[in-house]
């Protein structure tokens, strides 16, 4: 009976020990996965105020060509579709940031 006290004895204390540095692996995993979820979205949102500033950008040199020259040429459709296509992008980015905080407060 000695051998199997002493089993007992460093086995539950083990297998706790065990348990909790699980558990605490397993937050630290799930803190670096959403850490990394975060930096990517952060990551596209810079990308798509870059773009909407290119696009501002390019609305405003098409605008000052046509101040200048007083007509209307392919820069300014092109400048106008960019910008809505940007736009676009930003408005489907901030969709999905929206949807996933309403799904996070549930």
């Amino acid at each position: 009976m000695e051998i199997w006290a002493i089993f007992v004895a460093v086995g539950i204390p083990g297998s706790i020990t065990a348990f909790l540095f699980w558990r605490i692996q397993k937050k630290i995993t799930d803190a670096e996965k959403e850490r990394k979820e975060r930096e990517i979205e952060k990551d596209e949102c810079l990308i798509l105020i870059i773009e909407g500033t290119n696009a501002a950008i390019r609305m405003g040199k098409a605008n000052g060509e046509v101040l200048q020259g007083q007509k209307c040429n392919g820069n300014v459709t092109t400048a106008m579709q960019n910008a809505d296509n940007v736009m676009e992008k930003q408005r489907a980015f901030m969709h999905r940031q929206t949807v996933k905080i309403f799904n996070e407060t549930k």
